[in-house]
């Protein structure tokens, strides 16, 4: 079987900012974290999609290249 495409899931999160957000505002989020669990979807046409959960553990959220997260946020 052929890889059709790998996927990221990333663990639900709150992450406080300090910050007003309007609709259309672009934000930037970096989310360090580790893989905890793989699987595989089959596709049914000889492909599947590979498909990772990340648990995050440190975030931070940058609007206009600042950083409005109150904190660096841990254990997600």
């Amino acid at each position: 079987m052929k890889i059709n495409e790998t996927l990221v899931t990333v663990s639900k999160a709150v992450i406080p900012i300090d910050h007003e957000l309007k609709l259309g505002d672009d934000v930037t989020l970096t989310i360090e974290g580790s893989v905890v669990k793989k699987e595989h979807e089959d596709n049914q046409d000889g492909t599947y999609n590979v498909i990772c959960k990340i648990k995050g553990y440190l975030a931070q959220v940058k609007h206009k290249g600042e950083p409005i997260t109150e904190k660096e946020e841990q254990n997600l």
